[in-house]
């Protein structure tokens, strides 16, 4: 994998993760679809207008002029804010507005994404996609300035389906500490473990393996249990008195 598909963030757990970069391709298409869909509501709405309210007057014109264009100015910052960083063009091609630093876009980010996009709809989107091409994380203008780009959505086990598929009878937790560990941690561990099987990188397994052993009040620096070896029972301690709930 290059650095031109691929971008590093650091997690609030101190781990640093690998997102795959959208293609240029699947935001074209994104793109695509979303102006199909705006097409269409901007359509829907001129046809509902011209019947419930008409265009007989100057102002009732320019009052539809406005609320016909109004899918134009904020479909994606409204979805993307509602949605999870996805609208429908971008769910359809299963990527989605991540931020730099791993964690989930502010309000503020989705506006200076929006604000910057009414800027490229002015004539500088030719110049948005050199820079999407260019700059190595996938980021169009609006990204560069928000501090956002576009990732790849990975499908994830849901922990119920983990906790389902648990079957390991007379399995005996060794963790009791995992308790207080919340899902979200547990996603993070099994992130750097698959991370870890893919790319074979020690850095990561051994980081995450010390911000537990640390949080569990043992030695960071122990190397009894091996950290890939702990983290997998950690994994599964906290499966295990999930499925006990």
């Amino acid at each position: 994998m290059s650095a031109f598909d691929h971008i590093e963030v650091q997690t609030t757990q101190n781990v640093k993760l690998l997102y795959e970069v959208s293609a240029v391709g699947d935001r074209l298409l994104a793109y695509l679809i979303d102006y199909i869909v705006m097409a269409g509501m901007c359509f829907i709405i001129w046809i509902a207008y011209d019947n419930l309210v008409g265009f007989g007057t100057e102002m009732k014109t320019i009052t539809g002029i406005l609320t016909i264009i109004s899918p134009l100015l904020f479909y994606h910052p409204l979805l993307e804010i509602f949605n999870n960083g996805q609208s429908i063009g971008k769910k359809i091609m299963k990527i989605k507005v991540i931020r730099l630093d791993g964690t989930e876009p502010t309000l503020g980010n989705y506006i200076i994404r929006w604000l910057t996009r009414i800027l490229e709809m002015q004539g500088v989107f030719g110049l948005s996609l050199i820079v999407i091409l260019i700059n190595g994380k996938g980021q169009r203008l609006g990204d560069i300035a928000a501090g956002t780009t576009v990732a790849k959505v990975k499908k994830r086990v849901s922990l119920q389906d983990t906790i389902l598929a648990f079957e390991q009878k007379g399995y005996e937790p060794q963790y009791p500490q995992v308790k207080n560990l919340s899902s979200k941690d547990i996603e993070v561990i099994k992130e750097a473990i698959l991370y870890h099987e893919k790319y074979s990188n020690y850095q990561v397994i051994n980081a995450c393996g010390m911000k537990v052993k640390a949080l569990f009040g043992m030695d960071p620096n122990s190397t009894a249990v091996p950290n890939e070896q702990f983290l997998r029972t950690v994994v599964n301690d906290f499966t295990y008195y999930k499925s006990e709930e």
